[in-house]
């Protein structure tokens, strides 16, 4: 009984590290700097940018309301730790302004911008990786998956890009050319880097716990 309130308290630990982590890229590379980032806080952003609304507060409408349509329509929800997640991934972008004293800049290298975004397109999904194999989660565009499963089935890699190319063209007519190309090398580096870091930390995990048989089975 110990040994599992021991591996429970270190997945919420390690996850709530990713979670901080991923939000400090959106609140550092994205907002500061005035950029548009991808998924569900690039939504929060333009709408941030356009009406000063608070990006986290945002997120948590948004997710609550997708958490309540999952239900509705699929039954399904993201449990305790998805509900956690998205409300300590608000609490850190919110706060996280405060704690550092941020101002927004406007950048206008676009060799620096194109930098900055796709750091930000790099770290993110590494951190995101980091919370879903500890079985966390923090809403976004995974929160949709029930819905679109219940009406029409489409593969997470598919709904994704498909999310991020209406961001990208919202993008564009707001904010112009240069605002949606930045988006777009942010989305496909996101996406890359996603795909082969999950790969990566899920087999490093199973090879942990082949090495150690008293380790629990990997999750995730």
């Amino acid at each position: 009984m110990m040994k599992e309130i021991q591996e429970e308290i270190k997945h919420f630990l390690i996850a709530s590290f990713g979670i901080i982590v991923l939000g400090l890229s959106i609140t550092l590379l994205s907002w500061q700097y005035t950029l548009i980032s991808s998924g569900l806080p690039g939504y929060g952003l333009i709408i941030n940018y356009l009406t000063k609304f608070p990006l986290g507060t945002l997120l948590i409408i948004a997710n609550s309301t997708i958490l309540f349509f999952s239900f509705v329509i699929a039954g399904k929800t993201s449990g305790i730790r998805g509900v956690y997640g998205y409300i300590f991934l608000s609490l850190v972008i919110d706060y996280s302004k405060k704690i550092f004293l941020l101002k927004q800049i406007i950048l206008h290298s676009f060799a620096i911008s194109a930098l900055l975004i796709s750091f930000q397109g790099f770290i993110a999904p590494i951190a995101i990786s980091v919370v879903i194999l500890n079985k966390y989660s923090f809403g976004s565009y995974s929160s949709l998956l029930p819905i679109f499963d219940k009406i029409h089935p489409v593969s997470p890699p598919k709904l994704f890009l498909f999310l991020d190319a209406i961001l990208v063209f919202i993008t564009f007519f707001l904010f112009g050319f240069n605002k949606a190309f930045l988006l777009a090398i942010n989305a496909l580096v996101f996406f890359v880097v996603f795909k082969y870091s999950l790969k990566y930390l899920s087999t490093c995990r199973l090879e942990k716990s082949k090495l150690d048989p008293r380790s629990p089975p990997a999750r995730g």
